[in-house]
């Protein structure tokens, strides 16, 4: 069987790497795997498995790569195809209804809380995407939403007869070699003597909404002391970040990493996993911070990090913008003591392993 995975990039995002692991396990399941890439560049380019096969389409732009993913569908004819980010999966819907191929068992998945990432757009772009949306997802045999709160939001966009095919299948992001790269040994990331060691993990967009964490910890240092944030990412909202931690007289409490290829080995030398992000489809990082048994802060946003963390039993949740409370969950934490394992275990139940026998469920129901 052929399983034809569908990304428009190999860049450092959750959708990527998410999809990459997969079609690592189904490749060691025997399957024939293709992953197929509108353009082949980006931070996982290197980490993409000898016996996946690559099919680059060399386009930039995504409007650009109907006409060869269309030929692709045509001739290789996929048993499965797995596409990932709601512009990916219109094109691949698009283009396999047009290839007139084999019947295969067509699965999207969507990664976001949709009605929040597009709530910025124009008027006009907003009502176009939305009506491909709602005309277009129901040609696929399923519509795969990494969370609960995914999954209803999705349904107030497609039509009601159609809702059968909307399943939750969070996201499989504990690998087999966590085990391994947590044992990975790096230089100190934080300053000799930090009092308090804080960890955050995610692209350094609007979505993610430093600048409420910025402030919450502003007035962390000005109520409880000192503090030390170690951010694992990058975007194009680095220089302006870097302005307001000046602003805020926090600039020397706070390091810039960038993209790392291993936060597993990063995040376990800290004390405190904390997140502020505006809305949120899933939150892998929050599994990677529990895996590495550290205390967790987020906020409540839509929609993952409720259902990671059990609304609240295995970590805080502040509401989102909420600069005070955020501060005082940080504080609140600092002094709780959190079983490592319990967490951990938490993390064990988003394995690849497992997620991906729910997957495999679907194409052999849907095949």
């Amino acid at each position: 069987m052929r399983i034809s995975f569908i990304l428009p990039d190999l860049n450092g995002g959750g959708a990527q790497k998410m999809v990459i692991n997969m079609a690592r396990e189904f490749s060691s399941r025997g399957y024939r795997v293709d992953l197929v890439v509108f353009n082949y560049v980006g931070d996982y380019v290197g980490s993409v498995s000898e016996t996946i096969n690559i099919v680059n389409l060399e386009k930039s732009r995504a409007l650009k790569a109907i006409i060869p993913l269309y030929f692709y569908f045509k001739k290789h004819q996929p048993d499965v195809i797995v596409s990932a980010l709601f512009h990916v999966n219109l094109i691949t819907i698009f283009s396999k209804i047009f290839s007139f191929s084999k019947k295969s068992c067509l699965i999207i998945s969507e990664r976001n809380y949709f009605s929040l990432q597009i709530k910025n757009f124009s008027k006009t772009k907003y009502f176009i995407i939305k009506k491909l949306i709602s005309f277009l997802y129901p040609f696929a045999d399923y519509i795969v939403g990494i969370s609960d709160g995914v999954c209803e939001d999705l349904k107030t966009i497609v039509s009601k007869k159609f809702h059968k095919k909307i399943k939750t299948i969070y996201n499989p992001v504990v690998k087999s070699n966590f085990s391994i790269k947590i044992l990975e040994d790096i230089d100190s990331i934080y300053p000799e003597n930090s009092r308090l060691k804080l960890i955050t993990s995610g692209r350094l967009e609007a979505q993610k909404d430093y600048p409420t964490l910025f402030k919450a910890l502003a007035q962390y240092k000005e109520k409880y002391g000192d503090f030390h944030l170690v951010i694992l990412g990058k975007g194009s909202l680095e220089k302006t970040l870097q302005e307001l931690s000046v602003e805020l007289k926090i600039k020397d409490n706070i390091s810039f990493l960038g993209f790392v290829d291993n936060p597993l080995a990063y995040m376990k030398q800290a004390d405190i996993f904390v997140i502020s992000s505006a809305w949120e489809g899933f939150c892998n990082v929050i599994v990677e911070a529990l895996y590495a048994g550290l205390k967790i802060v987020s906020t409540d946003c839509l929609s993952g990090p409720s259902e990671i963390l059990s609304n609240g039993k295995y970590g805080l949740l502040s509401p989102v913008g909420d600069i005070d409370a955020l501060c005082k969950n940080i504080h609140l934490i600092s002094e709780q003591k959190i079983s490592c394992e319990t967490l951990r275990m938490r993390a064990l139940e988003f394995t690849v392993e497992k997620k991906s026998d729910e997957f495999e469920h679907l194409f052999k129901e849907g095949y």
